[in-house]
């Protein structure tokens, strides 16, 4: 583990809170980062105050209390059983073997009108994991471009809403520019906060992030445009003229955001266990392919951790 960035990225988050990284907090983080196993809150305190005999018992329980509630450090059980690790997420950056989240995960990138909303929550629930659908909504793409009179400017105005950078769906990654950094490190925290008990993931570039997980399968869907368009009217209640502009629109600027702020391109196949066109299948029928493979590929035949891709 590269405790220096788990130290640094720590003192951030700290920073976030007007708070500071103090001797005790420094220890506590220390201690569980030395730790491969859960260790309840008497061996964290002894270990500490070993390390460190100026700080008190009070002082590391507070510390681990307050790193409890920032989702720094897990605590598993309750009372005086409580024991306590490191989140995975915390450990995400720091080149730990704990970030490896090691649960089950099912991520699917859709083209617009695939049906990965129905599909999604029907794997979910016949795996017994959440469901966590796409963070940014058709109603809010729809939206920021209806405030633009060109819609050839919508990329760039969307793209403004998060970065004040001049943008291009061909923008060379710039880790200079601290607003784009910014948000890939929100959206990737987050991404494994919700994924850290399993889950069913839509959208949020979870494909990407998540792509070493062992027990992670990732799916695309897609179909024939037109065949997408209907569906997506049909099942949202907007006319056809509503849906064919959202796919049109939709479809450009997932994979533009995918690419400028993850380096990765969702229309090509390469990070992708399986594809699907929904067009061919019921909704049920598609979640019983997926289930199929999940189980075929994850439970039966499960695969080393990814080499990542650039």
């Amino acid at each position: 583990m590269d405790v220096d960035r788990l130290l640094s990225d720590t003192s951030q988050r700290l920073r976030a809170r007007n708070e500071r990284m103090t001797p005790v907090r420094r220890a506590v983080v220390l201690c569980l980062a030395e730790s491969a196993e859960p260790l309840p809150l008497s061996v964290i305190v002894a270990d500490a105050t070993a390390a460190d005999p100026g700080l008190s018992a009070e002082g590391v329980a507070h510390a681990v209390s307050m790193f409890v509630d920032m989702g720094i450090v897990s605590r598993h059980g309750d009372g005086d059983a409580a024991q306590y690790t490191l989140h995975p997420a915390a450990c995400a950056g720091a080149g730990s073997p704990q970030q490896l989240l090691d649960v089950p995960l099912v991520t699917i990138f859709e083209e617009y009108g695939a049906g990965a909303e129905a599909i999604g929550q029907q794997v979910a629930d016949r795996l017994g994991i959440p469901f966590i659908g796409q963070s940014i909504s058709s109603e809010t793409f729809e939206a920021a471009a209806q405030r633009d009179a060109v819609e050839a400017n919508f990329f760039e105005r969307f793209l403004r809403s998060f970065t004040p950078m001049p943008t291009d769906a061909d923008l060379v990654w710039d880790l200079a520019s601290r607003t784009d950094h910014e948000i890939v490190t929100e959206n990737t925290e987050s991404l494994l906060w919700l994924a850290a008990e399993g889950a069913v993931i839509v959208g949020r570039n979870a494909t990407k992030i998540l792509q070493r997980e062992p027990q992670a399968l990732h799916v695309k869907l897609t179909g024939p445009v037109e065949s997408r368009v209907a569906y997506a009217s049909a099942t949202t209640g907007i006319s056809l003229e509503q849906a064919r502009r959202r796919q049109e629109r939709e479809d450009r600027v997932r994979a533009d955001l995918a690419r400028r702020l993850y380096r990765w391109d969702p229309t090509q196949s390469g990070l992708f266990d399986l594809t699907v066109n929904t067009a061919s299948f019921t909704d049920a029928h598609a979640a019983d392919l997926i289930v199929a493979a999940f189980r075929n590929a994850v439970e039966d035949f499960p695969h080393a951790p990814r080499t990542p891709q650039a």
